[in-house]
């Protein structure tokens, strides 16, 4: 069975191969009443077209319009954050 490290590398290879970016964009939409940074709190962000309920890290404070980037842990996209540059 492949280490976490591996699947990472390997769904990486594939996401390079079709031409999709290494870390998606997504922005947000919108931000749960309860706010908080407990990992646990949710977000919505748009992504092509969809609209999906996320948590995001605690060190991020997530705001509507910003462009985060998200990541794949566990089985579940995450918001990791707000890219350098981006509004």
């Amino acid at each position: 069975m492949p280490s976490g490290a591996q699947k990472l590398a390997a769904q990486m290879l594939d996401r390079t191969a079709k031409g999709l970016p290494d870390w998606p964009l997504a922005a947000i939409t919108a931000v749960a009443a309860t706010g908080g940074t407990d990992s646990q709190a949710l977000c919505t962000v748009s992504y092509h077209g969809a609209s999906l309920n996320l948590p995001h890290l605690s060190q991020y404070t997530p705001v509507v319009g910003h462009v985060v980037v998200l990541i794949r842990a566990g089985g579940q996209w995450i918001v990791a954050g707000r890219p350098i540059g981006f509004p």
